[in-house]
């Protein structure tokens, strides 16, 4: 009898293992496709350069504000597809440096992103990075 449960426990870890590896992403019967996103901000240029806000998409084109984020920002979250992607950064400076402003986004296997960096050449009131929307 015990063998026999062993047997049965084992087929049905393989069972779930199997099912698991098919999910991948979602979609089918598992239920909705999502896709994995994440935003970062960050400057080694502190305290020269300052954030006083972050915008971002929260996966379905509703544009969120942080107001005075740190020096290195992040929010990472999971979302149905179709998706979307699109981030602004804003702040000033009171010398020299440079932003960056990154977003990845995972889809299952397919991984894909975009970036840019904000070069200050010196003291400014304003200044700003833009990744432009991007449908996921």
């Amino acid at each position: 009898m015990a063998s026999s449960s062993r047997r049965l426990c084992l087929v049905m870890v393989l069972a779930a293992g199997a099912l698991s590896a098919c999910g991948g992403s979602g979609g089918g019967s598992n239920g909705p496709a999502t896709a994995g996103i994440s935003y970062l901000a960050s400057t080694s240029s502190s305290p020269a350069v300052v954030f006083d806000s972050v915008t971002y998409d929260d996966g379905h084109g509703t544009l969120i504000k942080v107001n005075a984020p740190g020096t290195t920002w992040t929010k990472t979250f999971s979302t149905t597809i179709p998706a979307s992607a699109e981030a602004h950064l804003y702040g000033h400076s009171t010398g020299a440096g440079s932003a960056r402003l990154v977003v990845n986004w995972s889809t299952g296997s397919a991984n894909a992103g975009d970036s840019t960096t904000a070069t200050i050449p010196g003291a400014t009131a304003h200044w700003h990075a833009d990744i432009p929307h991007h449908a996921i």
